[in-house]
């Protein structure tokens, strides 16, 4: 946007479009890893973590970019929160709100990696961020109380470790 060149945009709108397209229909989440040359997914697995966390996180920046006027992107934000929410959001045994990865087989069925990764820990702020914007009050009230959930989750991830150095990542 910044060049002024529109080419740029429709690009990167194509390919997020695409990477949208190939989405999981069960779940709304789109894989870490993409063979760019078959159009499918190397790793069978969902989530919001390392891979993929750009690609969430510029559903809601580019629909900011655009004025809030491309309701195509709203919804595809929309439903990337809604599919997190229902297939990836967990709660350990201390009471901790997590996000885990989905292990999706080749026959569809998916079952949860129970671990966060330390690159899942935008989602917070990104669930903040889109609540300014929500119409619904109660998702609005319901996804702040989720991103500080999730938030307190990131500070524990650093507050338990003996050096405070977080890790990559956290079973549940």
């Amino acid at each position: 946007a910044l060049t002024g060149d529109m080419s740029f945009i429709r690009a990167a709108h194509r390919a997020m479009r695409q990477v949208f397209r190939l989405r999981s229909r069960k779940t709304d989440l789109v894989g870490s890893q993409l063979d760019i040359q078959s159009g499918r997914w190397t790793d069978e697995m969902a989530g919001i973590g390392a891979g993929s966390d750009s690609y969430y996180e510029y559903l809601l920046k580019s629909w900011i970019q655009r004025g809030g006027t491309d309701d195509a992107l709203w919804r595809r934000f929309a439903e990337a929160v809604d599919g997190t929410e229902k297939h990836l959001l967990h709660t350990n045994p201390e009471g901790l709100k997590f996000l885990s990865n989905l292990k999706i087989s080749p026959n569809g069925a998916s079952r949860p990696d129970h671990a966060m990764e330390h690159l899942t820990c935008f989602v917070p702020g990104w669930l903040a961020l889109g609540a300014q914007y929500q119409t619904d009050a109660a998702r609005k009230v319901q996804h702040m109380r989720l991103a500080a959930d999730l938030a307190y989750t990131c500070w524990q991830m650093y507050e338990q470790q003996p050096t405070g150095i977080g890790p990559e990542r956290v079973k549940g």
